[in-house]
């Protein structure tokens, strides 16, 4: 399911009108209920239709804004109501329904397990998402995506999202095992993890779980994904478990999985939370890298002065992407603007004080990053790229709630600084060696009930990239 841009070019949905604030609530009050609930499906359907048009249109209500699902969760619209609930009070808080189900389908790795065991798996996961390893993820990065893109022929049409998931794959399979993989198996890997995204999303908003277990042909394909991945992951995991150093670099570079599991030989650290966690870095790390990436080739396009600058920006700087602040602000604002994660969850552990009212312990909170980084009041002109709102002097965000692509607090991606390390590294060799521009009649669009908001029927023209001037 698709949603047309409908001439709007940057898949976004039209913004609340400027100046309109969210209502405060009287002590006491109860949380305002969404418009246009339906017996039996509540809000479904225009979450189904258009998620962040919907989602936005929100705001204007109130902090917190209660939608049926068809059973009940709280949106929070308010960055300081989710700065509390993600960081100052975050030991109220745990993951929520739609991750218990996700614990379910793709074992429970750090993506998805709950206290105790999250806080000690960050801990031991950690030192692998160190700073000091970036040259390395640099160095790996720029070799794949050298590999992959020198395949490419002048006058190619790609699919450029299904060209950068192969990339991303690549460059996390080689980083996370030390491995090369084979061609079959990387394919393998392509095609479980896109079934599971796409059928991830319709699980989350599905109330329990017997439309899941009908013998349905999804369904099957969904049940065979996660067979087959777990298949896969435990043969590299195996294989990886065989060595204590990265064959592929030096000793003081082990490859994720040696330093997530320092004692792989031991009973200590068992081969299925192993997976688990392997699996959790492939699928988060695989498509958010591709989505963002594939959604910024997508701007570029429609900017080409951006494009042209930002090549001759890397010609000055020799290709080091740690010297071109115009590649940062690119990715902030296709960050902003494509925000890769539109929704996240938190579930009350104990009763809890928000927005002047008393919520129950078991209450479920929906919040949607997409909707708050297209907030009018803090960005001005929400659905207009403009990397310049990331100069120095310009930016809107005057608190770090107003801008986190990879969530906050204790539960923050953990692999925010590698995945903008393989971003750089993948869109400094592209734009390096080639221009990309859409094809005749293209529409892009933005998936809807997808895990992530996806372009649709981005196919591009490659095209040798001229010298920079």
């Amino acid at each position: 399911m698709t949603q047309p841009l409908s001439g709007r070019t940057d898949g976004s949905p039209p913004p609340p009108e400027r100046g309109r604030r969210a209502r405060v609530p009287a002590p006491g009050s109860p949380v305002p209920t969404a418009p246009g609930r339906l017996p039996g499906l509540g809000h479904l359907l225009p979450l189904m239709r258009n998620p962040v048009r919907f989602l936005t249109s929100l705001q204007p209500l109130g902090g917190l804004v209660r939608v049926d699902i068809p059973t009940p969760v709280h949106v929070v619209n308010s960055p300081d109501l989710l700065h509390r609930i993600l960081v100052t009070d975050a030991r109220s808080y745990e993951k929520g329904a739609a991750f218990d189900k996700a614990r379910t389908i793709l074992g429970n790795g750090v993506l998805f397990s709950e206290q105790p065991l999250h806080l000690g798996q960050r801990r031991l996961i950690q030192p692998a998402f160190h700073r000091s390893r970036q040259p390395h993820w640099r160095t790996v990065a720029a070799d794949c995506a050298a590999e992959h893109l020198d395949r490419w022929q002048d006058g190619d049409t790609l699919d450029v999202l299904d060209e950068m998931h192969r990339i991303a794959l690549e460059m996390i399979i080689r980083l996370f095992f030390a491995a090369r993989p084979t061609p079959r198996t990387s394919e393998r890997i392509h095609q479980c993890v896109n079934v599971l995204l796409g059928g991830i999303m319709i699980r989350f908003l599905s109330p329990g779980t017997l439309l899941e277990r009908l013998p349905t042909p999804g369904n099957r394909r969904f049940e065979r994904a996660i067979r087959d991945l777990n298949t896969i992951v435990a043969d590299l995991a195996r294989t990886a478990r065989t060595t204590t150093a990265n064959p592929m670099g030096d000793g003081d570079h082990q490859d994720l999985f040696t330093t997530l599991c320092p004692h792989a030989a031991d009973l200590d650290c068992s081969l299925q939370q192993s997976c688990d966690e392997a699996i959790s870095v492939l699928v988060a790390g695989t498509e958010t890298i591709a989505t963002t990436l594939s959604w910024l080739f997508h701007e570029l396009a429609r900017h080409p002065d951006h494009e042209n600058e930002l090549r001759a920006d890397l010609a000055a700087a020799d290709g080091d992407t740690t010297r071109t602040g115009l590649l940062d602000r690119l990715l902030n604002e296709t960050l902003r603007l494509h925000t890769p994660n539109w929704v996240l969850m938190r579930r009350a552990r104990t009763e809890v004080e928000l927005d002047g009212r008393t919520l129950p312990a078991g209450t479920e909170f929906l919040f949607s990053l997409s909707a708050l980084h297209r907030d009018p009041q803090v960005f001005p002109h929400p659905d207009r790229f403009d990397p310049d709102r990331w100069l120095p002097g310009n930016s809107p965000v005057q608190h770090r709630t107003h801008f986190i692509p990879f969530g906050d607090g204790n539960r923050k991606c953990l692999g925010d600084t590698f995945a903008r390390t393989e971003m750089r590294a993948v869109a400094a060799a592209a734009v390096t060696r080639w221009t990309l521009r859409h094809t005749p009649g293209t529409k892009v669009g933005e998936t809807r009930l997808f895990a992530t908001l996806q372009p649709t029927g981005l196919r591009m023209t490659a095209r040798t990239a001229p010298k920079p001037r």
